[in-house]
């Protein structure tokens, strides 16, 4: 219980530190080519490790032929990978390993964008929880229940802002939850 307690508390203070990082100028944020679907993997086995008995489908759409690196974008690789976690995680904390439905993970890329979705079987929000998920420590009706703090969404929405990028979350209760990550492709 006590070690509980102290995991909260240091990933509290780890989100809070991630969202001063993001919010620094962008231009003091190292970038370099970034393999998405490489970041993916890693996210996918250290949400695995977290949630032991979830079920993360990941599905990598078949590229463009003309595409060589189709998931290659410019960015800062830790600040992606902590934005991937905090969606793959919020989508395993809030569904139900019992259920036997997974959560899917879609990686997707045009000549453009590079894009995730995640969608996940958990109890979904409702429209005016949905307008209210990039406040940093809101908490939806329907989760409440449930350890987080609130800061996973906001600090996503900034990483992706830094990275020229965005985020979309689409919701229903009682249906679950898609949230779309979307970069631009180098």
């Amino acid at each position: 219980m006590l070690l509980d307690a102290a995991r909260r508390l240091n990933d509290l203070t780890n989100g809070l530190l991630q969202i001063a990082r993001a919010s620094d100028d962008p231009a003091l944020v190292p970038l370099s080519p970034v393999p998405l679907d490489e970041l993916l993997l890693q996210a996918h086995e250290e949400v695995l490790h977290r949630y032991p008995k979830a079920r993360v489908d990941l599905e990598l759409l078949e590229p463009l032929p003309m595409l060589a690196e189709p998931y290659l974008v410019l960015g800062n690789a830790p600040l992606l990978l902590s934005a991937i976690l905090n969606v793959l995680d919020n989508a395993c904390k809030f569904s139900d390993p019992e259920s036997g439905r997974p959560v899917v993970a879609t990686l997707s890329a045009s000549s453009k964008r590079v894009r995730l979705e995640v969608r996940d079987q958990g109890p979904g929000m409702s429209p005016a929880d949905q307008e209210q998920v990039y406040v940093p420590f809101f908490r939806a009706e329907a989760v409440r229940a449930i350890p987080g703090h609130g800061i996973g969404l906001p600090l996503t929405s900034k990483i992706m802002s830094l990275h020229g990028g965005k985020i979309g979350v689409r919701s229903k209760l009682g249906e679950g939850t898609t949230v779309r990550l979307e970069l631009p492709k180098i």
